[in-house]
């Protein structure tokens, strides 16, 4: 008994989140804020814009659009987006080489490789592998446009400094 109700226990807390009361102040305290490993993230997924609209809402609010540290934060993240019952094709994550072209950076500042200019995580592939595209992509008449939900990325307030520091991506 006591096994089963720790295991769930952790199911909610790694689908769910954390505790939201550490997030700043100025986000909005409703569903799609979720906590995890001292950041808070804000899941704009009925809001689809191209990158630079996204990580310009991001930082509006003192946060990036979310930087992937490793597999267990991109579980977390995939979990969440299932537990909304998210069918979009993606969602935009922050790195980008925008800036200059092949120096891929996140936009909370550090490195990595990849070929187009900004990235998104698949929702339609259960293993969420990235696929990079165009921050801003508009077909010859400008009819079109990619716009993707984003998640964005905060510290909470009083959250401790991690040993895991480094985005990376994941394997293929």
């Amino acid at each position: 008994m006591g096994l089963t109700f720790l295991l769930l226990f952790l199911v909610v807390i790694f689908v769910y989140g954390g505790d939201i009361s550490n997030c700043p102040a100025n986000l909005h305290q409703g569903t799609t804020l979720k906590a995890y490993q001292g950041h808070c993230y804000e899941f704009r997924i009925h809001r689809a814009v191209d990158f630079h609209q996204a990580e310009g809402d991001c930082k509006s609010r003192g946060g990036h659009v979310v930087a992937v540290n490793n597999m267990d934060e991109q579980n977390f993240i995939l979990s969440t987006l299932k537990s909304f019952s998210f069918h979009g094709h993606g969602v935009w994550i922050g790195l980008t080489d925008g800036q200059v072209e092949g120096k891929w950076t996140w936009t909370s500042g550090f490195l990595l490789d990849a070929e187009e200019d900004c990235t998104i995580i698949l929702n339609s592939d259960v293993t969420g592998h990235w696929d990079d595209i165009p921050c801003v992509k508009q077909d010859p008449l400008g009819l079109v446009h990619q716009h993707y939900p984003y998640v964005c990325e905060y510290l909470q307030e009083t959250a401790t400094a991690s040993t895991d520091t480094s985005p990376t991506s994941p394997s293929a």
